[in-house]
């Protein structure tokens, strides 16, 4: 018995074909329609950002931190720099005496975390243009018109100081936090810097003659103290001189009065006799006499 195989027209195989491939690239399509999808269900956050979270444009009421999050495919997560961030800036300044001062000022400043959706809502992306330029410019103009060009040579701590609280004030208000600022390369004409050197190099000429002349001052008073303080010690000296020679001629007498007085003790009327009769040349007076008429000795030898 003869077997017959019933083979299809070739355009039937064509379709078959072709339906098969068309369900194996819906598959595939649907698959990557799903994972991305899904995958849009997911954001990251890199660290030290704030995700702000918009749903058709409005802005939510919440932030998010960095890391990953879900959210819902038709939101959009717009990051934001939270980190402490530098920027300098160049400005033509006036002090109070109409003097031009050019100078850099730098600042560090950050955005508050909690208020990241509604500086975006506000402010937008570019907070930095759009607020934090026209900031510092008014307040580094404004605080230096209250110095004179002299002050701000002098007193730039207190410059830089002022200026910090006056833009701090100024930026809180638009929920941006001052960290640090400074006040960098502070120049003047030539004119004044020129004549600002003439006036100290004045004052460092005064003051060094002043220091000369209150030099002069204190040593002649040290001179004289000298001299007081060596005439004092020559007039103790003498004084001591006065009382030792004074002490010594005080028991020289008391000794001779002791050795008289032992003298006078030891005298006898004997002894007065003898010493008489030795200290005798055996001669008698020519005259006796007392008063006044004397009567001549009559020689009876």
């Amino acid at each position: 018995m003869a077997m017959f195989t019933k083979r299809r027209p070739l355009g039937e195989a064509g379709t078959a074909k072709s339906g098969s491939l068309g369900r194996t690239l819906g598959i595939i399509l649907g698959a990557a329609l799903i994972a991305i999808l899904v995958m849009s269900c997911f954001t990251r956050v890199p660290t030290g950002n704030t995700g702000i979270v918009t749903t058709f444009g409005k802005v939510e009421n919440y932030t998010l931190d960095a890391g990953m999050h879900f959210k819902l495919p038709w939101q959009k997560i717009v990051k934001m720099d939270n980190r402490v961030q530098k920027q300098s800036i160049d400005l033509m300044c006036f002090s109070s005496d109409i003097q031009e001062v050019s100078m850099t000022y730098t600042i560090n400043y950050q955005i508050s975390k909690a208020d990241a959706m509604t500086i975006y809502s506000t402010i937008g992306i570019n907070y930095y243009e759009t607020v934090v330029i026209p900031c510092i410019t008014e307040s580094v103009k404004t605080v230096t018109a209250r110095y004179t060009a002299e002050e701000l040579v002098g007193m730039r701590s207190e410059l830089a100081s002022a200026i910090e609280a006056d833009l701090s004030a100024k930026l809180i208000k638009y929920n941006i936090e001052l960290v640090s600022t400074s006040v960098e390369n502070m120049d003047f004409t030539d004119v004044f810097t020129e004549a600002v050197e003439a006036k100290q190099v004045a004052a460092q000429n005064k003051l060094t003659a002043q220091t000369r002349a209150e030099q002069e001052v204190i040593e002649a008073e040290a001179a004289a103290r000298v001299q007081v303080i060596q005439a004092q010690a020559d007039a103790d000296a003498m004084l001591a001189k006065a009382q030792a020679e004074a002490e010594a001629t005080r028991i020289r007498a008391e000794a001779e009065a002791e050795a008289n007085a032992k003298v006078a003790a030891s005298l006898t009327e004997a002894l007065i006799k003898y010493t008489y009769a030795q200290a005798w040349d055996g001669k008698y007076p020519t005259y006796y006499g007392g008063s006044s008429s004397t009567m001549p000795v009559i020689d009876l030898r």
